[in-house]
């Protein structure tokens, strides 16, 4: 038996290892494939936190995870005395990805393997069981591109010596973690807002936390003073990833001036350089004993930290002043997923995919296949999904699967639609069993996929005059995501997908 979270993938930040750590960004990636966009939200109050509360040595990811989660709505289930491997086949059986701690010297391609212990944050989104293999989503844990992410698989028993290596060799209190989403609805404005109360009230409370790390280091009586530094750099780099992502959300969701924003970039990357220039600077006069020096040589820095401040400051009372500075969301009715190539074009109710690069994009055991799924949500609700598609394949067994897709709220993904330009086929990926199947005799035809009180009701026709229905099921779960999409397999041949008047209706409960 083979059960995978299709929809959680390998993030697209470009974020070194020096800006969000190998335990972090297995959170964000759960984050984001169970939310859209929530990642920015979760990466900036994490960093804000970690940042303008505490100096990183300071804080437990855990307790800030049970603290910000909740808050974006998600429930953070904690393990600790349990069998590992039962424990992640039950939760990704339950929709919900799943966090492992473990010792990277147990991990056969890691270079810590054999040799040193290491701590690391594995991220798995599926089983077989049969095979006894974990789909994981790991770094490649390669010293050139280490921030990179890409899916793995790793057997049973490995994962099972990590874990419990890491339980012997560092803190009892943690264990193994999953995610799930939560009824509660976010106002992500707010949310921004109280992110923005949150700093402006840390800075006008209380002293910079990098006074008392710089008090704490002279004070020692024996520091390190390149461990020293190297962390306080690694704390400049936590500012940049909050202000980045803060940035990133008030572009996406505030009507904010653009030319105000570019100012407070500015202002981040003069900061980011003092500090890096002062640190350095005291590093070497810490080395020849002028341990005294740091208030002398930190003042450029402070001063960009206290204009930075009033920045901020003004912002936050400029977003109070307006009752129509933020917006629902700027760009597409669509979240697109896996189009990194660009495949898919258009707008609004009309969406174009166009395979014509020569790749492949299958979605049997690893999810490559491009998709636009409707930016609304529709738990809950009955509804009506249709769309107009007409197939444009220039050659003769192009293999192809292309039309409605549906994603479960435990990730189970289908396909309804063209297949082969042959059959209207719809299949669950990752099982051979096939419910319907029609013959086509054209290729531009309509689909239909309504939802009424746990009914799914599938249908096709050649005209909206004319549809009918050909499967009818209530063994599906809950639809978390619906759009369209196509997957490709086989030999590469150039494919067109367009779909006209797709759209979701709403109908009475």
């Amino acid at each position: 038996m083979r059960n995978i979270l299709t929809k959680i993938k390998p993030g697209n930040d470009d974020y070194p290892l020096t800006h969000l750590t190998c335990f972090e960004k297995p959170f964000g990636i759960a984050v984001e494939g169970l939310a859209s966009g929530h990642s920015s939200l979760f990466y900036m109050y994490l960093k804000l936190l970690t940042t303008h509360e505490c100096l990183i040595t300071d804080y437990d990811l855990y307790d800030l995870c049970s603290e910000i989660l909740p808050k974006l709505g998600f429930r953070l289930n904690l393990f600790r005395e349990c069998d590992p491997i039962l424990l992640i086949e039950e939760q990704i059986a339950a929709g919900r990805p799943v966090l492992v701690p473990g010792n990277l010297r147990e991990l056969y391609y890691s270079s810590h393997f054999d040799a040193t212990d290491w701590p690391h944050m594995f991220l798995i989104t599926g089983y077989d069981k049969e095979h006894e293999l974990f789909s994981v989503i790991d770094g490649t844990q390669k010293r050139s591109n280490e921030h990179n992410y890409e899916e793995f698989v790793i057997p049973y028993p490995i994962i099972d010596k990590m874990y419990r290596s890491y339980l012997r060799n560092y803190a009892s209190e943690t264990g193994i973690v999953s995610l799930e989403r939560t009824e509660q609805a976010i106002d992500i404005p707010r949310f921004i807002e109280e992110s923005l109360d949150l700093y402006v009230a840390q800075r006008s409370d209380a002293p910079p936390v990098e006074i008392a790390f710089f008090e704490a280091l002279t004070s020692s009586p024996s520091p390190s003073i390149d461990l020293s530094t190297n962390l306080l750099l690694k704390h400049i780099n936590y500012k940049e990833v909050y202000y980045s992502e803060l940035f990133a959300l008030l572009t996406r969701y505030s009507r904010v001036d653009p030319d105000d924003l570019n100012r407070m970039k500015d202002k981040v990357n003069s900061l980011a350089e003092k500090w890096r220039k002062a640190i350095t600077r005291y590093a070497v006069h810490f080395k020849r004993g002028k341990t005294g020096s740091w208030r002398e040589i930190t003042v450029p820095a402070f001063q960009e930290e206290a204009d930075m401040c009033r920045m901020m400051q003004e912002l936050r009372e400029r977003l109070s002043h307006h009752a129509a500075c933020w917006i629902e969301e700027r760009g597409s009715l669509w979240i697109y997923e896996n189009n990194r190539d660009k495949l898919i074009a258009g707008h609004g109710t009309r969406l174009l995919f166009h395979f014509a690069n020569s790749k492949l994009y299958n979605s049997w055991i690893n999810d490559e296949s491009p998709k636009a799924l409707l930016n609304q949500d529709l738990k809950g609700r009955n509804w009506l999904f249709s769309c107009e598609v007409c197939a444009d394949a220039t050659e003769p067994e192009t293999e192809y699967h292309g039309g409605i897709v549906l994603r479960s709220t435990t990730g189970e993904l289908f396909f309804w639609g063209i297949y082969r330009g042959e059959s209207l086929v719809l299949q669950k990926i990752g099982d051979d069993h096939i419910p319907s199947t029609v013959l086509l005799s054209a290729k531009r035809f309509i689909l239909e996929l309504e939802h009424a009180g746990g009914l799914y009701m599938f249908r096709y026709g050649y005209s909206r005059d004319e549809v009918k229905e050909v499967y009818r099921t209530t063994a599906l779960k809950p639809v978390d995501q619906l759009g369209v999409g196509c997957k490709t397999w086989g030999t590469y041949k150039p494919l067109t997908l367009t779909f006209s008047d797709v759209g979701v209706r709403l109908q009475p409960s």
